[in-house]
């Protein structure tokens, strides 16, 4: 194992370093170290529970969370007292998240919503017309124009989207430096209207000092960080999408003992009396219709009964059974 180095001298030190892509170097050969891995995974879960779950605990044995409006640069919600934003989707720490009795989980997920926020931004015809017809799915058709799976093109997605490059697609895809700047390439002649918004919002941020999202809501990008002009704006209308939505529901859900209970950047979670699902495809429509967006967003409804972990896809033809009017 390699070791660790002293920060203040620059100098390895005696002890081995045993972070997650070391031991993944031994795992396959060494049977201690695939025990290991599970070890320090499992412990992780144990101290999420302890620390932050059961230490804020109400009287009620109920979790409450303070959302900041502020703190992150584009204005999206953190979730702090504790965090409840980063309990990863695959742990079972969500399994103690129950809802009320009488009552069901909804989860109300923006699906692409910051693909089609570029779609709008970009004013990329191709793209923007594919969301309309329904058929358009980013993902897949970076797979395609990249000839990857799509997997590995979710990655690309979200890698250029957020202004990486050549170093961290690498890294991530565990490719070779030509590989990744081959992809990268072919990505940006497949989709020029990426570079097109680049170069107009650099443009924009020269001759006024702001860029500007639909909302009216002026954004400032730090020296050095460039790269970052278009995620920075991709992110920041879709937050604005989420709390512009989110007044609508409220204003939907005052009389109600319909509750939204989570916030979780695309995804709103709402604790629902079993009997009133009539109220989701309101909640869904109020979500779908923002004017300030032309390109259409689309909402996806799973449910749970049982707890946070295990959702459910919420059957199409229920959300066809109402209509506001």
């Amino acid at each position: 194992l390699e070791h660790t180095v002293n920060k203040k001298t620059g100098k390895k030190t005696m002890t081995p370093c045993l972070d997650a892509e070391q031991l993944k170097l031994y795992a396959e050969d060494i049977e201690w170290v695939k025990d290991f891995i599970d070890y320090k995974k499992q412990h992780a879960v144990r101290q999420s529970l302890k620390d932050q779950i059961l230490g804020n605990l109400d009287k009620d044995a109920v979790l409450h969370t303070s959302f900041n409006l502020s703190q992150a640069r584009t204005g999206r919600f953190s979730s702090s007292g504790p965090n409840l934003q980063n309990i990863n989707k695959k742990s079972c720490v969500r399994e103690v998240f129950v809802p009320r009795k009488g009552y069901t989980f909804f989860y109300m997920d923006y699906s692409q919503i910051e693909y089609r926020i570029f779609a709008e931004l970009s004013g990329d015809k191709k793209l923007i017309n594919g969301y309309r017809s329904g058929k358009m799915d980013m993902h897949d058709s970076t797979a395609s124009n990249l000839s990857i799976e799509r997997d590995p093109a979710k990655t690309v997605n979200f890698l250029i989207l957020y202004g990486g490059g050549v170093s961290g697609l690498s890294s991530l895809l565990n490719i070779s430096s030509p590989e990744a700047s081959d992809m990268l390439e072919k990505f940006r002649e497949t989709t020029p209207s990426l570079g097109k918004l680049k170069m107009r919002l650099l443009e924009e941020y020269d001759d006024k000092g702001y860029i500007e999202d639909p909302f009216g809501k002026h954004y400032h990008v730090l020296a050095g960080e460039e790269n970052k002009i278009v995620n920075t704006l991709i992110q920041g209308t879709a937050c604005n999408v989420l709390k512009y939505t989110m007044l609508g529901v409220q204003k939907l859900l005052k009389d109600t003992d319909t509750h939204m209970v989570q916030q979780i950047h695309d995804e709103n979670i709402f604790e629902v009396p079993t009997g009133e699902r009539a109220i989701i495809p309101l909640i869904k429509s109020i979500m779908e219709d923002v004017p300030m967006v032309n390109t259409p967003l689309v909402v996806d409804v799973e449910y749970s009964t049982t707890n946070w972990a295990e959702k459910k896809k919420y059957p199409k033809e229920e959300l066809k059974k109402w209509t506001m009017f």
